[in-house]
C-alpha cells in the first residue's frame, strides 16, 4: 500500500512539473474550439426538388436528398451572399439569384452543413413548368437554362431536342403524340 502511494506521489510531481502539461487559463483556452469562424463540415451537398416557398433568408423545398430517401420538405436559410441579391462562387450549383427562384420550379438546392445547420449555397433552376428556364447569371454557364428548355419542351410538348443536346432513351410517356 506504502508503495502505491509513494508511485502515485511521484507521478503526480512529475505531472506538476512537466513543462508540456498546459496549466490554468492556457489550458481552458486550448481544450476550448475556437467558434469565431464557422464550423463547416459538409460541403456542395444535393437536395432535389419542388420549390414550396422562397423568402429573403429562406428556401423551401419538398424533395429528396442524399440523407432524404424519400420525399421530405426542408426549409433551408441561405448564405449570405444569396440573401444579399447575389450568388455565392464556392457552390458547385449553376448560379442563380434567390430572386430568380420561383414556387412551382424544379431545382437542386446546394447546400453546406454550418455549424451543425443546413445552409443553401445555391440553387440551380431545373424546370419551370409552365413556363422558361432563366438564363444563369454566371456567363460562364450560358447554356444550361437551353439545355434545360429544350429537355423541358421535350417532356411537356414531345417536341424532339436539338443536335446538340443529348436525348433521353425513350420520350416520356406523359407525350400525347
Amino acid at each position: 500500500m506504502v508503495r502505491t502511494l509513494t508511485v502515485l506521489l511521484l507521478l503526480f510531481i512529475l505531472f506538476l512539473i512537466s513543462p508540456t502539461v498546459p496549466r490554468g487559463r492556457q489550458a481552458i483556452e486550448e481544450t476550448v474550439p475556437n467558434h469565431s469562424k464557422p464550423l463547416i463540415t459538409l460541403r456542395n451537398h444535393g437536395f432535389e426538388g419542388t420549390v414550396t416557398n422562397v423568402t429573403e433568408r429562406s428556401i423551401t423545398v419538398a424533395g429528396s436528398g442524399i440523407c432524404h430517401p424519400t420525399v421530405v420538405e426542408h426549409t433551408f436559410p441561405v448564405s449570405d451572399a444569396l440573401a444579399s441579391g447575389g450568388y455565392d462562387p464556392s457552390s458547385s450549383a449553376v448560379r442563380y439569384y434567390l430572386r430568380d427562384v420561383h414556387v412551382g420550379d424544379k431545382v437542386d438546392v446546394c447546400f453546406d452543413r454550418v455549424d451543425g445547420v443546413y445552409v443553401c449555397n445555391g440553387v440551380t433552376i431545373k424546370r419551370r413548368p409552365g413556363g422558361r428556364v432563366p438564363p444563369s447569371r454566371d456567363p460562364r454557364e450560358s447554356s444550361h437554362h437551353k439545355w434545360a428548355n429544350a429537355h423541358q419542351d421535350f417532356e411537356e410538348k414531345g417536341i424532339p431536342l436539338p443536335a446538340t443536346v443529348d436525348a433521353p432513351p425513350e420520350p416520356p410517356s406523359s407525350v400525347i403524340r
